[in-house]
């Protein structure tokens, strides 16, 4: 596992760094190193991006703890198999996150992300459904 230079892991809830490890076992078995690339970011983007710590009440609740994270995304020719297994093992309903494509632009738009897309990255997201819900 790689950590780009300034992504900032710091604030990482216990949640978030279990799906993180799950992401480099997943990538590993295919023979890759998975590399973090974003994770928690200080100041304005807070409110706004999908990683940020305040960007809705459920969010602001946590009382500052990130749980987002992106990674570089993996050669188009393994990215289904490698996606596949890391939903196998997080999404819901067997597990609590959102795991995004974000190779494209369409794939993007199609997950939600609108005009937030950064470029081709995989984007974990710890998100329990709220009790009741």
């Amino acid at each position: 596992m790689r950590v780009k230079p300034g992504a900032n892991l710091d604030h990482a809830s216990a949640e978030l760094l279990h799906g993180i490890a799950v992401v480099e076992e997943e990538f590993r078995r295919a023979g890759l190193e998975a590399r973090i690339t974003s994770c928690f970011r200080p100041g304005p983007w807070a409110k706004t991006l999908l990683h940020g710590i305040e960007r809705d009440a459920k969010r602001t609740a946590r009382h500052g703890v990130c749980d987002a994270c992106d990674f570089a995304y993996p050669p188009p020719e393994k990215a289904p198999a490698i996606i596949a297994a890391i939903r196998a093992r997080l999404s819901k309903p067997a597990g609590s996150f959102d795991v995004l494509d974000e190779g494209t632009p369409t794939y993007a738009e199609g997950a939600g992300v609108g005009s937030q897309w950064t470029g081709a990255h995989l984007h974990i997201e710890w998100d329990p459904i709220p009790a009741g819900g």
